[in-house]
């Protein structure tokens, strides 16, 4: 796929809504592929915005044009998804609108790594787009390409940026617009849309409940989160529960959860322990208390059970859930060195990828800053990505792992911006 470069600069030609609402639909409902190349290009202009929401300048769809150069480093776009996504090759597209009801067609290649498509940005979703980037090319149309995950923000009713004339009407019969905003992010949780959940939690909060239901709605924002692999977020919100209820159920058992993903399994244990002490026919918690216990035991001492480590890489893309072990070891420049006498025999170290991908027979190839690479790489960086910016308490112990390239894990901030670390991806 590779997009046309001389109309760089040009204003961005629009199309009316029924118009591109139609293609879209024509090519969802025919499955069509957007390309049937063997490879897909994707190259890396300009680094990511580093700027929080509030220092950009507001533009429109309007004032837009064609390409990196197109002086719109500072600004940001808030649109609105108004057509559920489609896949286009190794990226999704939807389409969007802005305040003025100008439409255009909004296109991810970093954000959506192992995401199902029918629970990214659903129709209704309203996201506010850093530097937007336009391209265009006779097959494909004209849209705006996010290629950082940090790029992007879901927004919230009542929050930053985001427009009056979107907000969600509370039927008349709710108890309360936080209570309907509440039910709402329950719902989007049974369907496994995690982020839509989290947004509607958020503007649940927002309309300022009762300290009751409040409670409620962070734990149930905490489980969204959980779900989505954003284990710190979780850990905070079950924290602010835990403050004001705590022997509150569910948030002693997701704060646990949130401490085992982040391998604080000391942590992990004195949860759930307190959580079987509150509640002793929780039979979910006891199972897991045994699982942080053997983890917290492969942590210290290195005893892992190798025979169902072994039974469990045999199967279907096997996931090892067991703790890093480092041994009488240490990592410094120019590789690994004993701090003592060594046995023979004696287990040194024994730890798990940070993240992994597992390749198939349809990757395509990916011709990126003039070398070409298995599509499996792309998506790796991106699962990666995903994984710093929901958790940025990882970065450190992942910057010590090997001096990646660019190619893999691009350049990471140490600071946070809109509550994220700006990743180049």
């Amino acid at each position: 796929m590779i997009d046309s470069t001389g109309n760089q600069g040009q204003t961005v030609k629009l199309v009316s809504k029924s118009d591109i609402i139609a293609e879209h639909k024509s090519k969802s409902t025919a499955n069509e592929p957007f390309t049937s190349e063997s490879h897909f290009v994707y190259f890396k202009r300009e680094p990511p915005c580093s700027k929080p929401l509030s220092s950009l300048r507001r533009a429109f769809l309007k004032d837009l044009k064609l390409g990196w150069d197109s002086g719109y480093h500072d600004a940001v776009v808030v649109l609105r998804t108004i057509a559920p996504p489609r896949r286009f090759g190794d990226a999704l597209q939807t389409v969007t609108e802005d305040e003025q009801g100008n439409c255009i067609y909004l296109r991810f290649y970093g954000p959506i790594a192992g995401v199902h498509v029918d629970h990214f940005l659903p129709e209704g979703s309203v996201v506010a787009v850093k530097a937007p980037w336009c391209k265009s090319n006779r097959v494909h149309g004209t849209a705006i390409v996010v290629k950082y995950l940090t790029d992007f923000v879901c927004l919230a009713q009542g929050g930053i940026l985001y427009p009056a004339k979107w907000n969600l009407i509370v039927p008349p019969s709710a108890p309360s617009a936080s209570e309907w905003f509440k039910e709402e992010g329950n719902c989007a949780y049974k369907s496994q849309k995690y982020q839509t959940a989290v947004v509607r939690y958020t503007e649940a909060l927002n309309f300022k409940p009762n300290e009751t239901l409040e409670i409620t709605i962070y734990s149930n924002r905490a489980q969204a989160h959980l779900a989505s692999g954003a284990f710190e977020a979780a850990i905070a919100d079950t924290t602010f529960v835990l403050s004001r209820e705590p022997q509150h159920e569910k948030s002693l058992y997701c704060c646990a959860m949130g401490h085992y993903y982040m391998q604080n399994y000391v942590a992990a244990i004195e949860l759930l322990n307190s959580l079987i002490q509150a509640y002793p026919s929780n039979e979910i918690a006891k199972k897991d208390l045994q699982r942080a216990t053997q983890r917290r035991r492969e942590q210290t001492t290195g005893a892992y059970d190798f025979a169902e480590m072994l039974k469990v890489s045999r199967g279907p893309s096997p996931q090892m859930d067991v703790a890093d072990y480092i041994g009488p070891v240490e990592q410094r420049a120019g590789g690994i060195f004993a701090t003592r006498d060594i046995s023979v025999g004696e287990l040194l170290m024994c730890t798990k990828a940070f993240e992994f991908v597992y390749s198939n027979n349809s990757d395509k190839g990916v011709f990126f800053n003039n070398h070409v690479s298995g599509a499996s790489t792309l998506r790796l960086s991106k699962k990666i990505a995903q994984k710093l910016a929901s958790n940025p308490s990882f970065i450190p112990s992942f910057k010590k792992l090997h001096p990646f390239p660019s190619t893999i894990a691009g350049n990471i901030s140490d600071e946070l911006v809109d509550g994220r670390p700006v990743i180049d991806e």
